[in-house]
C-alpha cells in the first residue's frame, strides 16, 4: 500500500452504515477486527503479524518491529477515511495515540487519559482511597525485605519483563515495585460513556502458564465469562464507577485484579479493548463494538444515532441490553448456529438459559458455555509448517460467530523464535477446570507437533 495524505477528522462524514470501514491498530489486531465484523463493520488493520486469518477478514498492513509503534499513524494513511481503535500495548504510547487522533476519529481513550490512568502512583492513590490495593514502593526507595515485590516496567504490557524485585535494592526509574499478591488473577471488563459505567463481566486470566511456555508473569489467555457472587459484583461496580469518575475513560476498558478472600485487589487498568472481549461476544451471541462506538461522538455523529440492530440510547440502556443477553433473553443474530463441532451452541430463547455450576474453590459460578482461549508460545525456534490442524479454519465457511479452534495463524515458513507467540487456540467447557484441562490437552498436542 502506498502513502496517502494525512486525513483529519473532517475527511469522514461521521455516519455508520453496514460495512463502514473502521481501523484497528496495535501489536495484534485479529480479535478486535473480528469484533468489528460481528458489529457489521468492515475492518482494516495495522499490526506486527498480519496473520493469515486476519487477512481473511480485513485489509492489513504489517508494521515492522523496528519502527513499531511510531510508524502506525503514517501506515494508517493509505486506508479509507473513518474511525480507528487500538489494542494492547498502545496505552503506553500516548504520543502515538495522539497522532492517530489527529488523523482520524478515535474510538478509544486519548493521550490525556492514558497518561493519568497508566501512572501507577496516581492510580494507586485513587485505588487506596476506594479500598484494598497492592502497595507500591516509593520512587528511589529501597525494596523492603518484608513481603515479596514485583519489578514492573512503567510501560509494560501483557506481563512482559515482570520479575521479582531484589530486597534492599532500588528499582530503576523506568520501573516500579508493586507488592506481590497471592490468588487467582481475574479481569473485569467495563464500558463507560460520559454518564455511566457498566460492568460487562469477569474472566479468569491465564498468567505465566508453563504448559504454554509463557514468560513467568506473561499474559497467556482467558477463561470465562464467570458468574460471580453478588458481593464481588457490587464491589467491582463501585470500583469501575469510581475509576471512571477519577480518570474519565470511555468505551470498553478493563481492570486486572487478584481475588483474595473474595475481595478484588486491583493491580492494573487496561484503558482500551481487551483480549477477553471476544469471549463475551461469542458466549452471549452478541457484539459489543457498536456499543463501544457510541461512547465516542464526533461533531457530525451523535452517540444516539449510530448503526445498531437494537436501538441504544446511552450506556444505561446498554446495561439493560447486555444483562438481557447474558441471561439468555433474545439474540442479536437473525438465526442460531448449529451444534456442529467447533461451532457456537444454538442461542434460542429456550436454549440460552444459563446453567449455574459451582466452582467450590473460590465460590465463583459459571454460565454455559464457558470459553477458554490460550496463547501458545514457541518452546524452541519454529519454522511454521505448511499445514496442520489449523487448516480447517480456512476450509469451513466463514462465520464470525463460530468459535474457532485456532486463531492468529502465521503464514507457512514463518520463523518464530523461542518464547514468541505462535498462535491462539480455543475450547469450550462446563467449568473453568474443564476448560483448563482441555486447553492443557490442546497445548500438549501442539508440543508434539512443534518439538
Amino acid at each position: 500500500m502506498g502513502t496517502a495524505a494525512v486525513r483529519t477528522d473532517d475527511s469522514w462524514s461521521g455516519g455508520l452504515t453496514q460495512g463502514t470501514p473502521v481501523g484497528v491498530v496495535g501489536a495484534s489486531t485479529r480479535a478486535a477486527a473480528m469484533s468489528l465484523v460481528r458489529a457489521g463493520l468492515r475492518p482494516w488493520a495495522v499490526d506486527l503479524f498480519a496473520d493469515r486469518d486476519l487477512r481473511r477478514i480485513a485489509q492489513v498492513e504489517r508494521c515492522s518491529l523496528g519502527v513499531y509503534p511510531a510508524a502506525l499513524p503514517s501506515l494508517c494513511d493509505s486506508f479509507p477515511p473513518g474511525p480507528v481503535m487500538y489494542t494492547g500495548g498502545l496505552e503506553n504510547a500516548p504520543e502515538v495515540v495522539a497522532a492517530l487522533a489527529h488523523r482520524r476519529p478515535l474510538w478509544g481513550n486519548g493521550a490525556d487519559v492514558l497518561q493519568q490512568i497508566r501512572d501507577p502512583y496516581r492510580l494507586h492513590s485513587v485505588l487506596a482511597a476506594i479500598g484494598p490495593a497492592a502497595s507500591l514502593v516509593p520512587v528511589d526507595a529501597p525494596v523492603p525485605a518484608h513481603h515479596r515485590w514485583l519489578r514492573k516496567p512503567l510501560k509494560g504490557s501483557g506481563g512482559l519483563s515482570i520479575c521479582f524485585a531484589e530486597p534492599g535494592g532500588c528499582v530503576p526509574r523506568t520501573h516500579y515495585a508493586q507488592e506481590y499478591m497471592e490468588g487467582p488473577v481475574l479481569s473485569a471488563q467495563f464500558i463507560s460513556d460520559d454518564w455511566k459505567t457498566t460492568l460487562l463481566g469477569v474472566t479468569e486470566q491465564l498468567v505465566g502458564e508453563r504448559w504454554l511456555h509463557a514468560s513467568p508473569f506473561g499474559y497467556s489467555g482467558n477463561i470465562g465469562p464467570l458468574v460471580i457472587p453478588d458481593q464481588l459484583s457490587a464491589s467491582l461496580r463501585r470500583l469501575g464507577g469510581l475509576l471512571a469518575q477519577s480518570f474519565r475513560p470511555l468505551g470498553i476498558w478493563g481492570v486486572d485484579f487478584i481475588l483474595c478472600d473474595n475481595t478484588a485487589i486491583p493491580i492494573e487498568v487496561n484503558p482500551r479493548y481487551t483480549a477477553a472481549i471476544e469471549l463475551f461476544e461469542l458466549s452471549a451471541g452478541c457484539g459489543l463494538l457498536l456499543k463501544h462506538s457510541i461512547c465516542f461522538p464526533t461533531e457530525t455523529q451523535d452517540r444516539r444515532s449510530t448503526l445498531t440492530h437494537e436501538p441504544v440510547q446511552d450506556i444505561a440502556s446498554t446495561e439493560r441490553w447486555w444483562d438481557a443477553h447474558m441471561r439468555g433473553r433474545g439474540s442479536s443474530r437473525a438465526a442460531p448456529l448449529s451444534r456442529s463441532a467447533g461451532a457456537s451452541p444454538s442461542r434460542t430463547s429456550d436454549d440460552r438459559v444459563w446453567d449455574k455450576t459451582a466452582r467450590r474453590d473460590s465460590g465463583i459460578h459459571l454460565g454455559h458455555p464457558t470459553l477458554g482461549k490460550a496463547v501458545y508460545f514457541a518452546p524452541c525456534r519454529i519454522v511454521f509448517p505448511a499445514s496442520g490442524p489449523w487448516d480447517e479454519e480456512f476450509t469451513v465457511e466463514f462465520d464470525p460467530w463460530r468459535i474457532p479452534t485456532f486463531a492468529d495463524i502465521p503464514d507457512p515458513c514463518t520463523v518464530i523464535e523461542t518464547g514468541a507467540p505462535v498462535l491462539t487456540f480455543f475450547t469450550t467447557g462446563s467449568t473453568t477446570t474443564d476448560c483448563r484441562a482441555k486447553l492443557i490437552q490442546q497445548a500438549a498436542e501442539l508440543d508434539r507437533l512443534f518439538q
